[in-house]
């Protein structure tokens, strides 16, 4: 067998326990798992301006759900019974996050097809799908600046969606953040040298942004404006699982899900670039997580940690949870259905 990677040498931060700030909980044992039967894998969820949900899926649907209509004194198997989702439109390709414009434009990063818009009457159109002459190969995130500029992440310019595992075993840090100009309509290249860039959230007035760099299991913090244009500092690390997605509530705090706990199994291994590259060669479903963990956390605009939410087995793999209307929508990589968690 030829391994596809090329490993580097890597320092990882210390892997935390669940204890402080993650002190281990049952919480999200308290949401409700809505849509089982008709959404499956909604990577990313988003509120549009009228309160719908909007959601992607694993066979590239995107769909609509109206959870203001959702009587929560029923059991989820009740209210599964009676609800189903509509499609509204396919982009032939992997849909994961998504953000309205202030034109109703669905703004789509799709992992196989780039960046994408999909117009209130259903059109779609590809607006970015290359970078300097080369095919974005994993386009993950996006978020939208009141000047209509689009943020997006290219996890790895070395693995496409459906070997990304190879990634975290190389460890070479090709990922990136993007921008498409509103005004001019290219690209340019925002940060770059990320270990999988995932999620990312402008913070207030769009001064910054703060990233999620999956491989290292920590948030950063990419200034836009001021004196610190263009610096990119920690925001918080050494977590004890890695981050996806990431939201602001307008507000005072961004949320982030996380995915899966820390793999200890690459981790002890940073060091071994010889023996990741022998791995390389194996299937990647080996290194599929497996914990199955559910894991959402809200950091203020300090880095501090807010909300810990936790759940061994209601609902896990979570990659992205959104507020809205005093309830925590959640998505998963994996899993079938949202969940919804009433805030207290």
């Amino acid at each position: 067998m030829i391994s596809p990677v090329r490993p580097i040498n890597w320092q990882t931060d210390p892997m935390q326990d669940l204890n402080g700030d993650f002190t281990q909980n049952t919480l999200l044992n308290n949401a409700h798992v809505l849509y089982r039967q008709s959404i499956k894998a909604p990577e990313d969820v988003v509120v549009s301006p009228d309160g719908k949900v909007y959601t992607g899926l694993a066979n590239g649907d995107i769909v609509r759900i109206d959870i203001s209509r959702m009587d929560m004194s029923l059991s989820d198997r009740k209210q599964n019974d009676i609800t189903s989702a509509e499609i509204i439109a396919n982009t032939n390709g992997r849909p994961l996050g998504l953000k309205f414009d202030k034109r109703g434009n669905l703004i789509i990063a799709d992992a196989l097809k780039g960046l994408i818009k999909l117009s209130p009457n259903g059109n779609i159109t590809v607006l970015a799908s290359q970078f300097e002459g080369q095919d974005m190969l994993l386009v993950d995130y996006v978020d939208i600046a009141k000047s209509g500029d689009i943020y997006f992440s290219d996890a790895s310019t070395r693995f496409k969606l459906e070997t990304h595992l190879l990634d975290f075993i190389e460890a070479s840090s090709t990922g990136r953040i993007l921008k498409y100009s509103a005004d001019t309509k290219q690209v340019s290249l925002v940060v770059d040298n990320l270990f999988f860039a995932n999620g990312l959230a402008l913070g207030p007035n769009d001064e910054y942004m703060i990233i999620a760099e999956t491989g290292r299991a920590r948030l950063l913090k990419h200034y836009l404006k001021g004196s610190k244009s263009g610096e990119t500092e920690v925001f918080i690390d050494s977590l004890p699982a890695m981050p996806d997605n990431i939201s602001y509530n307008g507000k005072d705090k961004f949320w982030v899900g996380l995915v899966t706990m820390r793999d200890w199994r690459i981790e002890s291994l940073s060091e071994w670039p010889v023996v990741r590259r022998i791995i390389g060669a194996f299937p990647t479903k080996m290194f599929a997580p497996t914990d199955g963990y559910g894991f959402v956390i809200s950091v203020n605009t300090q880095g501090e940690v807010v909300n810990n939410l936790q759940t061994p087995a209601k609902y896990t793999l979570i990659t992205s949870a959104v507020e809205h209307d005093g309830k925590l929508i959640m998505g998963s990589l994996t899993n079938s259905g949202i969940a919804v968690y009433d805030l207290p």
